[in-house]
């Protein structure tokens, strides 16, 4: 076993068969540190709260909503969030032993941004959701499984950290919507698009989403904040 874990070693499997059952290859389980298991969970708490706010914001206007195929998008979508609450929960409770705090906000610019969607009309609140906040949240958790010992760390890579690649519904994509997620434009940062919000005169608009690019731009930094990034 020491021949196997020791980096200056080049290892070769036996007749070509994987090693460590293929979750890593050997250099990139001993050469990539482990994060700390306070860090992981640290970070699961933010995913976990994040996807927790989103479900509400895609639950809630189910009922009051009068197209029927948003309202189909919106149950999936929903759905989608609450198998991740519920997988995410289960790996912090594998790591911690209760209270295990999944009730409590994990950093305040969390509930600072998710406030603010949820308190937005109804087109600011889906383009702040789908074009900030979700690509926000899948960034979060790419980077996570690039920074984590891909072995220690398996049962969060393995399940917990797939998200689905939620996809907007054909008439939020649509060149006829007034939905600002359509203009985007290229960010230095990492190459992740960020809305550009196109906002209609009048109607009372919440918070940052109220007052254009600048503070979509806040409402990015915030999530960027929150989650680690």
């Amino acid at each position: 076993m020491n021949r196997i874990l020791d980096p200056g070693n080049s290892y070769r499997q036996l007749h070509g068969l994987p090693a460590l059952a293929g979750i890593a290859s050997i250099p990139d389980a001993i050469s990539r540190n482990a994060l700390s298991v306070e860090a992981v969970v640290s970070r699961l708490k933010r995913f976990h709260y994040a996807l927790k706010r989103l479900h509400r914001i895609f639950n809630d206007p189910i009922t009051s909503e009068p197209i029927y195929e948003l309202k189909m998008a919106f149950s999936l979508h929903a759905h989608l969030c609450a198998e991740h609450v519920a997988a995410l929960g289960g790996r912090v409770a594998e790591m911690r032993e209760p209270p295990l705090g999944l009730d409590k906000v994990p950093h305040p610019a969390l509930e600072i941004a998710f406030d603010e969607i949820q308190a937005a009309p109804r087109a600011e609140r889906l383009a702040a959701a789908y074009g900030i906040a979700i690509p926000m949240l899948i960034e979060a958790m790419e980077r996570h499984r690039a920074e984590t010992n891909p072995l220690a760390d398996h049962p969060t890579c393995r399940a917990p950290l797939r998200p689905a690649r939620t996809r907007r519904p054909a008439r939020l994509r649509s060149r006829r919507t007034p939905l600002p997620h359509r203009r985007r434009k290229a960010c230095g940062d990492g190459g992740l698009a960020r809305p550009r919000p196109r906002l209609g005169r009048g109607g009372r608009r919440a918070g940052w989403l109220r007052r254009g690019n600048a503070d979509a731009r806040r409402a990015a930094a915030l999530f960027r904040q929150a989650l680690c990034l």
